[in-house]
């Protein structure tokens, strides 16, 4: 049986290390191979600073000519149409209140997953960690992804998002409140990051250690925990490693046949998404304006998808959306019409949701026409 270790994988992602927006090109599985294992050739600056990951991975050509083109800057990369490849499906779980809940989600996560696919822990699909917080992240190998052969999609990311949550709620571990949500469902960006196995998260002093599926099984939660406080007092402490390699002649057949099947699926799902964004979009561009060149801001592009990141809580929320819609002329009553479901979903009284989009939408309107704003709802 022969095994194929990442670092031999052209593929490139990038790295953001501490509060540096910079993002390096790196090999995407040679800097995984070598944090996952500890291998020292990582340098301990990468390492004892908070330090993330691309989600996914890249041609280095395209990635490098975009690079370039943007100043050394990967800004705007969410809708440059560049292609991407998903390895690993990848889940981010957190719990603030108490990080066992993240990982007895994570284990209720696996469980559901070995079973779907008829797996278990000698078939070494799943690549665990904490995440230096309060959660754990849990990546299960894509058995599509041949590294050899590798097809980059511009699409890639929304059929990850649909893939992963999917199985999160046929696993029956999505509570459908933002406020107690455990998994994260806002990473799946085409350049989203991930911290870096083993790295610390400077907030917290812990490390993202690694920890195994049978170990996450057996319940050992304290134990899996308690490292992660512990490790690394000082900086010539070894790395907790756990092997990062590609299984290649692992997978059978009916392992890859179940996930292509829900792969295709997943793809589905994500262009319905976007039809159903797209026709949205339409019915509400500005009165007399051309949808050819109105382009919603990106924010609210990811309210209208069910994609919300603004995290400046559920008022604040409902004032920038009314502020960006204001900005590109909508009108205050089809705008809320629009968004009236999503916000009132974040749990405000309607009162108050409506007088927030309101001077939100007032103040978005007024940077631009200078007096203007007098519509209510």
């Amino acid at each position: 049986m022969t095994t194929t270790a990442y670092g031999s994988n052209p593929c490139i992602g990038f790295l953001v290390r501490g509060r540096r927006s910079t993002r390096e090109l790196v090999s995407t599985f040679d800097i995984m191979t070598r944090a996952w294992n500890g291998d020292p050739r990582l340098g301990m600056s990468d390492v004892t600073e908070d330090t993330f990951t691309s989600l996914h991975a890249f041609e280095l050509g395209p990635l490098k000519s975009y690079k370039d083109a943007h100043g050394g800057k990967l800004d705007g990369l969410q809708s440059s149409g560049i292609g991407h490849a998903c390895p690993w499906i990848t889940w981010d779980l957190d719990c603030k209140e108490d990080p066992t809940k993240s990982l007895l989600t994570a284990e209720t996560l696996v469980r559901y997953i070995m079973q779907t696919f008829n797996l278990d822990v000698s078939h070494d699909v799943f690549r665990c960690n904490l995440s230096g917080s309060k959660g754990c992240h849990v990546r299960l190998l894509n058995p599509l992804f041949d590294p050899t052969d590798i097809e980059f999609q511009p699409d890639t990311f929304k059929r990850h998002r649909a893939f992963a949550m999917a199985l999160a709620s046929k696993a029956g571990v999505l509570t459908g409140d933002k406020e107690t949500e455990i998994v994260d469902d806002t990473i799946y960006d085409v350049g989203g990051l991930i911290r870096l196995p083993n790295s610390k998260n400077m907030k917290s002093g812990r490390h993202a250690v690694p920890f195994t599926a049978g170990e996450l099984l057996v319940r050992e939660h304290a134990a899996i925990i308690d490292p992660a406080a512990t490790l690394w007092v000082d900086s010539s402490q070894p790395l907790r490693t756990q092997r990062f390699l590609w299984p290649a002649g692992q997978l059978d057949d009916n392992y890859r046949n179940a996930f292509a099947e829900r792969w295709a699926a997943a793809g589905e799902t994500s262009q319905q998404a976007t039809i159903e964004f797209i026709e949205k979009k339409a019915a509400f561009k500005p009165e007399g304006g051309s949808f050819v060149s109105y382009r919603m801001p990106f924010e609210t592009q990811r309210i209208l998808s069910g994609d919300i990141v603004v995290s400046d809580g559920r008022r604040m929320k409902a004032f920038l959306i009314g502020c960006q819609v204001g900005e590109r002329g909508f009108g205050l009553r089809g705008a809320w019409g629009l968004f009236r479901e999503h916000i009132l979903g974040w749990g405000m009284d309607e009162p108050t949701a409506m007088k927030q989009f309101t001077d939100g939408w007032k103040k978005g309107k007024s940077n631009l026409f200078p007096g203007a704003g007098d519509e209510s709802l």
